[in-house]
């Protein structure tokens, strides 16, 4: 696993995008594991403070056109949460307006490879979004965290365990890796 992360984005569009195309460009991970085995996952909605992309179509229109010619696995990206729009504190997004209004749809024309959307999803939004074809796959973080069999439940149609985000991230087990099976709960 490989991850670039951009503290001060160089001003340009051509820059900001060339920064992470570079890792494909000198071939660093597609020569050790295969182009078919590397994707890159990019928040081009994400904001935070006053630090945000001003020209995100433009960034991520170059940025897709090079990761295309490279034929990466995939491509793992959000859209702008609505728990954060209706949070009017947080500091991750301000204006949706600002950002690219649909995520999803924007890389489907841009991206030739496989999307795979991230968005609190729950399970019908997820299948609902693939459905559709907004995205190819998806990936389901939260969930994951308060459900450590989550394959098996979502096989099984069992209900699913909300988390406790204060506890992510930091502190001990409690409301982390303490959450149990659903064969557990249900003895």
């Amino acid at each position: 696993f490989f991850f670039l992360m951009i503290r001060r984005p160089p001003r340009s569009t051509q820059s900001r995008s060339s920064a992470a195309s570079d890792v494909y460009k000198r071939q660093i991970c597609i020569s050790v594991f295969g182009a078919g085995r590397v994707g890159i996952r990019v928040t081009p909605v994400g904001r935070y403070r006053d630090m945000f992309d001003s020209d995100p179509i433009n960034t991520y229109t170059v940025l897709s056109q090079e990761l295309n010619k490279r034929n990466i696995a995939y491509l793992h990206t959000i859209e702008v949460s609505e728990t954060d729009v209706v949070n009017k504190n947080s500091p991750y997004f301000k204006n949706k307006e600002e950002q690219l209004k649909d995520a999803f749809g924007f890389f489907r024309t841009v991206f030739n490879g496989t999307i795979i959307g991230n968005l609190e999803y729950t399970l019908e939004k997820a299948e609902q979004d693939i459905s559709k074809k907004r995205v190819d796959l998806i990936a389901f973080g939260r969930f994951f965290i308060s459900n450590p069999d989550l394959v098996s439940r979502i096989a099984n149609g069992y209900p699913l365990t909300d988390s406790t985000p204060e506890h992510w991230y930091f502190g001990d087990r409690k409301g982390y890796t303490d959450y149990p099976n659903f064969e557990q709960v249900s003895k």
